[in-house]
C-alpha cells in the first residue's frame, strides 16, 4: 500500500492548501498541518515556510523565501497584508491590517485611567 509522504511529514500538500484558502501556492512551500485559517484569501511564493500554531485571517500575500515562525498571527481583513520576498517573522509576532487611529481625546491603554 502507498503512504502519503505529506501526511507523514507534518506539512500540507497543495490540494489541502487550496481547500484552506491559498489561491496561489509556489514551489517548495512547507506549511504546517497545524496552521489555522479563517476566511483566508492567500497567495504564497516559492520556498516559503509557515510553522506550527500560525493563525492566518483574511487577505494575505506572502512572497518567496519567507519564513513565518511558530505562533505568529496575521489578521489581514479585507485590505490585506503583504510580506515581500526574503522576510522572516520571529516566534509569536502579531501582524494586523489596521489599528486604532489614536485621534480621540482618551489615552488608550489597559493600565491608564
Amino acid at each position: 500500500f502507498l503512504i502519503n509522504i505529506y501526511f507523514m511529514s507534518g506539512f500540507l500538500n497543495k490540494k489541502q492548501l487550496k481547500k484552506l484558502g491559498f489561491f496561489k501556492v509556489g514551489k517548495n512551500c512547507k506549511v504546517s498541518k497545524y496552521v489555522r485559517c479563517y476566511n483566508l484569501n492567500c497567495s504564497i511564493g516559492d520556498n516559503t515556510r509557515i510553522d506550527d500554531d500560525v493563525v492566518l485571517k483574511g487577505k494575505i500575500e506572502l512572497g518567496s523565501n519567507v519564513h513565518v515562525a511558530r505562533g505568529c498571527t496575521f489578521s489581514g481583513g479585507s485590505l490585506g497584508i503583504k510580506i515581500n520576498n526574503l522576510a522572516t517573522l520571529s516566534n509569536f509576532c502579531q501582524v494586523f491590517e489596521k489599528s486604532d487611529d489614536y485621534l480621540g481625546v482618551n489615552i488608550p491603554g489597559a493600565t491608564l485611567s
